[in-house]
């Protein structure tokens, strides 16, 4: 299995010559973007995909653009939205089969200040974290149940963005002085 190939390598290059078939996969964010083609990649590759969007418009909108290119793709609209613990926890509590590949990819960027979750934290850590780590948590068991299951956490560069991380005086993010990169950045 291909790796790396620098900053062109696409899904389908990490995938070739590999069989999916009888593996379910869960991408968060399936709808655009990178979520879009990992989902396509792994349903091309034999995998049952699932696609948890905040709606489920979008879920189904995805689930028609991946069937466009692979007809007979084992796909499960679903919905998830990541702004909402609750929401979260009632996601993983529909899932009932060993998850293989868990690909922790929706996000937000740059929120303008004063935007939160449903619970009240910084959207971005909110979002891009919290959600995510509450999510892994809650698979667990279907993760282990997997044997040799891969969680993928998808990123971006900007932890470069601050050099020393406060979350101690400002674990919600609601100072004054709010920096939608800073929190962008945070580990």
């Amino acid at each position: 299995m291909l790796l790396s190939a620098g900053g062109k390598t696409t899904a389908e290059d990490v995938l070739s010559g590999v069989d999916l078939t009888g593996k379910n996969c869960i991408v968060t964010g399936p709808n655009s973007g990178i979520g879009l083609e990992t989902a396509r990649a792994l349903a091309n590759h034999g995998a049952r995909v699932f696609l948890p969007c905040r709606s489920l418009d979008k879920a189904e909108a995805a689930k028609k653009d991946i069937e466009r290119t692979k007809p007979d793709a084992l796909l499960t609209p679903m919905v998830l939205d990541l702004n909402d613990v609750d929401s979260v926890r009632a996601f993983a509590a529909q899932i009932d089969v060993p998850v293989h590949i868990l690909v922790c990819n929706a996000g937000v960027m740059a929120t303008p200040p004063g935007t939160v979750t449903k619970q009240g934290f910084e959207a971005q850590v909110g979002v891009n974290h919290l959600a995510h780590f509450l999510l892994v948590n809650l698979l667990l068991p279907r993760l282990k149940e997997a044997g040799g299951a891969r969680v993928v956490a998808v990123s971006s560069m900007g932890h470069r963005l601050i050099k020393t991380p406060d979350w101690i005086s400002s674990p919600r993010l609601s100072t004054p002085e709010y920096d939608p990169w800073y929190a962008l950045g945070l580990p």
